[in-house]
This record gives structure tokens, C-alpha cells and sequence, in this order.
């Protein structure tokens, strides 16, 4: 049930306003506006109705007056509500209108528009191959418009469709250009969705560490982002924890996502976690609560589910009807899977959506050659045109000016780059000083303070046997200072110059700090995802410590209880989230006037890494690093 939800919340793409007049008073016009105004407030505070009759006043006015930008919001946003109540064939009436009148006016941008509302439709009502077609020539559409938001959501539909027939690539493939193109246009929104999206094909292809990395960062955004993005990534993490067999935190997960059910959220929320719940308790091997909320779900799916999604749901259904032995039952649900299967996705259906890809993707290959050779006939024939010594001249002027800025250019980046290497080898130079300090300084407490300390200890245990008995309780008193002194010795040594890094590498060193420094007051965990790779000893180090500030200014100023630090490893990138559930800081006030958080963001500067910091008063706080590193050497890249 993972891939409906996602894609339930991710495909759907409204016309936003764009309001003029044709043939129309200003006083119509505007009472069109409110009546759309009205219908889209009814629709969030969940007045389904009421929107519904708003709305069709608000069309039927603009199509008497022709007010034509009207009437398309009109049609985008009443296809929108049509479709969230799985009203797809009255949904595909309203978006073959929304095209008709986007022709006719001319207007690209809406026709694009109105070929993906239609696709949406026709992909839930499982014509997968009539679903392609229109959603090819919304892309095409918006590719020559060179429209990279809505490029961005039709990347993704595209994805949906080859997670509807398990094209395990092509569906990977799909979902990281959408989520590549979020990434350029720096939308914390489209980001939000498109690692959802990213994450349900990439547990489709298995990738179950990248795709919990992706959920957790989508977690990260949750205060940038729709209520509805935040449930989806709970529901994601709900099975991606059952794959993982961490039952308890995929329970916890379904429930975070059911707290968030409000009247404003639909129905089918509800089903897919309630789903979620009975795969889980069903991998766990109790059987009989995974019945329950099986039975839960069966009631409310035909009504909220599209056959696509039903399908699923009947697959599911049927093998717990079966382990509960309940075979009558299970053979009827098993019945209406094989049937709705063979009439969703067959051979021939599979055959012609790929055929339509990867026209797609010739047509897209020959529109850019024709460009280029339209582009360079027209430089041709410009040139022709020119006078050959007014060409000489300019082309001189143009030498020189490059030259003359080329050389600015050139002595200005060569300033800013000696001047960052200064910076950089100051910077460097400072922590290597350090971190040698704090070599000396261990080396000092064990062979110094603690050799005296031990010496001690071994003195007292001597005086402790031959002593007057009234006088042993202070004596033993005595002993138990000197080892807490001699364990605390120990214990700093360890933390100014951590050895166990070198000798047994990054991810014991982390592990076995975090559990040294956790207490019944803070409680550190740590997870691993992925396969870390062998990286420099410098940059090991600097890792280390990145934590290890963090950590420490956890203990000291955010009065957590729980602490998380996750390390993770995806294609050439090294991931580090370090998250707290303390009281939190306003982040739009961060300076980094303290020692702690400048010698965090110093060290993340030699690694050349991109951090984020998040946090709210009364909401924790959250950082998060990304690190470029060579899968084959292990080296940092700059």
C-alpha cells in the first residue's frame, strides 16, 4: 500500500490564478474570483458540499461570460476535488473541458495542465496506456516551455506509472530527475514530495537503506512542508521499519501518522494505515490483531480505494484470511485480486507503455538536435549578413574587452583562491595545533595524573588491611574517591585523544562514544545505514569531533532526554543527522559566536560539506551534513 498513498498526494497538479477579462464587466469577474475563493476555503476546512456548489456557480458564471481565465482555474481546481473523492470518470469530464477551452485560448501552460489531470484519471482508473499518452504530451508541453516546476511534478507521475507495473528502473530513474529538479529550484514543498516519491521506488528497488535516509530527511522539512507530506512519510517509515524487522518503530510510525488524522485529512489515510498496521503485526506473527485491523480496512477500501490501490489491498487480505484459516475467505479475496490484476496490468499494457516512453525519449533526442542545427543556420546566415571589416572590428573590440576582463577575472579569482587557501591552512593549522594539545594533555593525565592516581589507590587497598576497624569506612570512602577520580581521568583521556578511532575505525569509535557518554538522562542512539567506506584518518577525525560537539552541546544546553546520530552512505555521499528532543533554539537567530558551534562549523568547512541546522524553541534540533566522498579510494572530494 506504500505506492498509492505516495502517489495519491504527489500527481495531483491545479492551474494556479491568472486573471483576465474577455468580454466580461469587472463585477462578474470578481464575483467568479470569490465564488472560487470560497470554494477552495470550504474544501480545506473539509465542507466537501459545500465546495462541490460553490465551485459550479463559479463555472457556470465564467462560461456565460466568457471569462475564460475564470472558468480554467474553475476546471483545474474542481477536477482536483473531484479526484481526492475518487470520482475519476466525472474528474475526466471536467479536465477534457479544462483542455478544450486551454486550446482554444491558446493558453500551453494550462493545456499541459489539463493532459495531466486527464492522465490522473485514466491511471486510476487503471488504462495505463491512455494514462501515457497524455501525460507524454504534458511533458513534451512543458519541456518547450522549459516549465521546471511542473516538469518537476510530471517527472514524478511518470514514476508512478512504472511503480504501477513494477518497472523497477524506470520508475528509480523518473523519481531522481524530480527530485533532481527540486534540488535546482531550492523548493523546500517540492523537495518534501519528491523524496517521498524518491523513496517509494526505491524500495521497490530494494534500496530500503536510501529509501529510510530519504524519509528521515522529508521528517526533517515537516515544519516547511503540508501536513499530508509529513503523514506520508510516517506511513513510508512504517514499512520501511517492518522490512528492517524494527516492529516497535514501524508501529510507532503508523500511530505518529494516525495522530495526524484531522477532518481536513481523507478517508484514505486511514486505510493505508490501518494496512500498514496489519502487514506489521502480521510479520510479527500476531495474527489475530492483524485480522482486526484487516477487517477494519475492507470495510472503508471500496469506498476510498482506486481499483489499482484495491488490488493490493485484496492481495494483502487474503494471505492473513489464509494464515488465520480461514481458507473460504481467503479464496474470495484472492479471486478479486487475480481479477482486478488481469484487468490493470497485463502484457500487451505493459508492451505499450513502454513504446510510448521511449518515444518520449527519441522525440526529446531529435527536438534537441533540431535546435542546435536551427541555432547554428541562423548564426551562419548572420554572419553572411555582416560587413567583413565591421566584423574584424568588432571581433578586435571583443578580444581586447575579453582579454582586459579575462585578466581581472583572472587575478581576482586568483586573490580569492590564495586567500582561501590562507584561510584554510590557518584553519587547519589551528585544529592539527589542537588536536595535538589534546594529545599531550591525555598522555599527561594517563601516564601522569593517572600512574599518581593508581599509585594511590594501591596505597589505600595496603593501609585499608592492617587499619583500625573504626576507621575502615573512611578509608574504604577513600578508595571509591580515588577510582571515580582515576575512571573520570580515564574517561577524558579517552575523549581528548580517541585511539580506538585508528585502531578499529569511524563507526566503532562513534558507537562505543555515544554508549561512554549516554546516561539515565540522555539516551544516545546510534544507527548505521549502509556500508562506510575507508576515508582518510584526517578526515575520520574530523568526523569524530563533529559528533562529538554536537553531543556535547546536547548535554549541555538542550536539556534532551533522547539523542539520535545517524550515519549513512548513499552512491558518493556520506550523510551525518545528529537530532535531539531537547527544548530547542530559534534558528533564525543562530550565530556562531560559541565555542562549541564555531569549532563544529569549522571542522565541517575543512571537510568541505554542505550542513543544515534546524530547530524551534520547544521542538529540538536537528543537524544534518552531507559529505562528498570516492566510493573506490574513500577519499574526500573537494
Amino acid at each position: 500500500m506504500l505506492n498509492s498513498l505516495s502517489k495519491r498526494y504527489l500527481l495531483l497538479v491545479l492551474l494556479c490564478p491568472a486573471f483576465h477579462c474577455f468580454g466580461s464587466n469587472d463585477r462578474d469577474t470578481t464575483t467568479v474570483n470569490d465564488l472560487l475563493a470560497r470554494a477552495r476555503t470550504s474544501w480545506t476546512a473539509g465542507k466537501l458540499d459545500s465546495a462541490e456548489i460553490f465551485y459550479k456557480q463559479a463555472g457556470q458564471l465564467a462560461r456565460s461570460i466568457e471569462f475564460y481565465p475564470g472558468f480554467l482555474e474553475y476546471t483545474g481546481r474542481y477536477t482536483g476535488l473531484l479526484y481526492s473523492q475518487l470520482r475519476f470518470d466525472e474528474a475526466l469530464e471536467v479536465a477534457t473541458e479544462q483542455l478544450t477551452v486551454a486550446r482554444q485560448t491558446g493558453d500551453k501552460r494550462k493545456e499541459a495542465n489539463a493532459f495531466n489531470n486527464m492522465a490522473l484519471q485514466y491511471q486510476e482508473k487503471g488504462m495505463m496506456r491512455t494514462a501515457t499518452e497524455h501525460l507524454v504530451s504534458a511533458l513534451e508541453i512543458a519541456e518547450q516551455l522549459n516549465e521546471r516546476q511542473t516538469m518537476q511534478k510530471f517527472y514524478s507521475n511518470f514514476a508512478s506509472i512504472f511503480f504501477e507495473l513494477k518497472d523497477k528502473e524506470k520508475s528509480l530513474h523518473y523519481a531522481r530527475k524530480g527530485y533532481a529538479l527540486a534540488r535546482e529550484m531550492d523548493d523546500s514543498v517540492q523537495i518534501a514530495n519528491s523524496l517521498v516519491n524518491l523513496a517509494v521506488s526505491e524500495v521497490l528497488n530494494g534500496h530500503y537503506d536510501s529509501a529510510l535516509l530519504h524519509s528521515r530527511q522529508t521528517l526533517l522539512l515537516q515544519h516547511k512542508t503540508p501536513q499530508a507530506t509529513t503523514m506520508t512519510a510516517y506511513i513510508n517509515l512504517g514499512e520501511i521499519y517492518r522490512h528492517f524487522k524494527r516492529y516497535q518503530e514501524s508501529i510507532d510510525a503508523y500511530e505518529k501518522a494516525r495522530e495526524m488524522i484531522n477532518e481536513e485529512a481523507s478517508d484514505d489515510y486511514e486505510v493505508r494505515i490501518l494496512s500498514g498496521l496489519a502487514g506489521t503485526y502480521q510479520a510479527m506473527g500476531q495474527l489475530s490483531l492483524a485480522g482486526k485491523y484487516i477487517d477494519g480496512v475492507l470495510s472503508l477500501a471500496e469506498e476510498h480505494l482506486s481499483k489499482i490501490e484495491l488490488r493490493e489491498l485484496y492481495k494483502q487480505a487474503a494471505e492473513i484470511k489464509s494464515k488465520l484459516n480461514l481458507p473460504a475467505q481467503a479464496f474470495d479475496l484472492l479471486q478479486k485480486y487475480t481479477e482486478l490484476n488481469d484487468s490493470l496490468v497485463n502484457h500487451a499494457t505493459r508492451m505499450s507503455v513502454q513504446e510510448l516512453e521511449i518515444r518520449y525519449q527519441t522525440s526529446d533526442k531529435e527536438k534537441t538536435l533540431a535546435r542546435q542545427e536551427l541555432r547554428l543556420s541562423q548564426q551562419h546566415n548572420q554572419l553572411q549578413r555582416k560587413n567583413a571589416w565591421i566584423g574584424l572590428a568588432i571581433a578586435l573590440i571583443v578580444v581586447l574587452m575579453l582579454l582586459v576582463a579575462g585578466g581581472y577575472l583572472v587575478r581576482k579569482q586568483k586573490r580569492k583562491a590564495n586567500q582561501s587557501k590562507r584561510n584554510a591552512a590557518l584553519l587547519q593549522a589551528r585544529l592539527q595545533g589542537e588536536e595535538q594539545e589534546r594529545t599531550r594533555t591525555a598522555r599527561e593525565l594517563h601516564d601522569g595524573v593517572g600512574s599518581t592516581l593508581s599509585a594511590a589507590k594501591m596505597h589505600l587497598y595496603t593501609l585499608q588491611v592492617g587499619i583500625d576497624q573504626s576507621k575502615a569506612p573512611l578509608c574504604g570512602k577513600a578508595v571509591d574517591l580515588v577510582e571515580n577520580a582515576l575512571h573520570e581521568i580515564r574517561s577524558l583521556s579517552h575523549n581528548l585523544a580517541p585511539e580506538i578511532l585508528l585502531r578499529e575505525g569511524l563507526e566503532y569509535a562513534v558507537k562505543s562514544y555515544c554508549a561512554r557518554v549516554s546516561n539515565d538522562h540522555l539516551e544516545i542512539q546510534v544507527y548505521i545505514t549502509g556500508q562506510l567506506p575507508g576515508m582518510p584518518e584526517e578526515s575520520q577525525l574530523l568526523i569524530y569531533r563533529v559528533i562529538q560537539e554536537a553531543v556535547n552541546n546536547i548535554q549541555k544546553h538542550s536539556g534532551a532526554t533522547q539523542a539520535l546520530v545517524q550515519l549513512g552512505m548513499e552512491n558518493d555521499q556520506l550523510s551525518l543527522v545528529i537530532e535531539d528532543n531537547g527544548k530547542g533554539f530559534d534558528a533564525a537567530q543562530l550565530r556562531s559566536n560559541g565555542i562549541g558551534l564555531y569549532n563544529l562549523l569549522a571542522r565541517i568547512k575543512l571537510l568541505n560539506g554542505d550542513y543544515q541546522i534546524e530547530s524551534s524553541p520547544g521542538n529540538g534540533t536537528a543537524i544534518s551534513l552531507a559529505l562528498a566522498v570516492n566510493r573506490k579510494s574513500g577519499n574526500q572530494v573537494a
